[in-house]
């Protein structure tokens, strides 16, 4: 082979390799992309998950009020726990009850099987906890809510729909007109950020989620949800109480 061939084809076969250098810049920009992506969704997972309890919550909201409607018997939403500490990221906790009334006056967990059984010994369905089982949301929270007195005996931190699909609660449990359950995103929390997912209920029934997040200078970064300007007309059957 001619001399100036063999030079070619070395030539060749040095091109067709990475220096060290051009593999440690690949290297350093993976390592950057990936640090981006575990940023981004560090954040956004939690947020994500706070966002789906409260959708779930105002399923149920509806879900209930169609029982009611479909049954003629009161359905409520029982309240059992809220998260006290949600500043502490190493626990989350929030748990409620969608329950149907029977012919005895006593509640029936969802899937009904009362009247099959002779008793409440199925609960999977109407059984929310937020802080175990098939249910559980890591770093989301139920916060402390306000006095929900309810109706009838037994009643106290239920949202009590009638066969009308009306909330039979009193005048003093809605404030401005709503009563609300808030859902935390924790993990925005713990960095001193507001990532808040609030469920409010009207007279009638119907839920509207409203979202805002509030950074640490209490100036508000973004909002999502239904505006809590959105008001109902008073004169009409689904009008503030």
């Amino acid at each position: 082979m001619h001399p100036t061939s063999r030079l070619y084809c070395s030539s060749r076969r040095s091109r067709a390799g990475f220096s060290l250098i051009e593999v440690m810049m690949v290297v350093a920009i993976i390592m950057i992309l990936t640090a981006l992506g575990y940023s981004y969704a560090s954040e956004q997972i939690p947020r994500s998950r706070t966002r789906m309890a409260a959708m779930d919550f105002a399923s149920f909201v509806s879900q209930c009020r169609s029982l009611a409607i479909a049954n003629g018997t009161a359905c409520r939403i029982l309240l059992v726990e809220y998260d006290n500490d949600l500043a502490n990221l190493d626990s989350n906790a929030g748990m409620y009850l969608v329950q149907s009334q029977t012919s005895s006056g006593d509640w029936d967990t969802l899937p009904l099987d009362v009247l099959e059984s002779g008793s409440d010994l199925q609960t999977g369905t109407g059984t929310i906890d937020l802080s175990s089982g098939s249910t559980r949301l890591r770093h989301v929270s139920i916060a402390e809510w306000d006095a929900i007195g309810g109706s009838g005996v037994g009643n106290n931190n239920a949202l009590v729909f009638d066969n009308r699909g009306f909330l039979s609660n009193p005048p003093d449990d809605f404030l401005d007109g709503k009563i609300s359950v808030t859902f935390v995103n924790k993990a925005a929390e713990e960095k001193g950020v507001q990532d808040h997912w609030t469920v409010q209920v009207t007279r009638a029934g119907l839920a509207q989620i409203d979202a805002n997040l509030r950074g640490s200078d209490d100036n508000f970064a973004n909002a999502g949800g239904t505006a809590t300007s959105t008001t109902y007309d008073p004169d009409s059957p689904f009008g503030s109480p």
